[in-house]
């Protein structure tokens, strides 16, 4: 990844990784979707089990997955 000091913010570090949704448009309709998966391969590969290990043990974070599962988000 290099020197995290080259970017400016937290979205610009998920930009680089491929963590920010891709949207699809359709018409008059715009959809999120999935993660665009664009980005850096061996960033984004790595926090998989991180974030499953994260969302059974922390309860803030099982908590803003349930929140996101409830939003409609899909399911891991």
């Amino acid at each position: 990844m290099g020197d995290i000091s080259l970017f400016d913010n937290a979205k610009q570090v998920a930009s680089f990784a491929g963590l920010n949704p891709k949207i699809i448009q359709s018409g008059t309709g715009i959809n999120k979707s999935s993660l665009s998966k664009m980005g850096y391969k061996k960033l984004r590969k790595p926090l998989y089990m991180p974030a499953l290990v994260a969302i059974r043990y922390n309860p803030l974070m099982l908590d803003l997955y349930e929140r996101l599962q409830q939003k409609g988000k899909p399911k891991k």
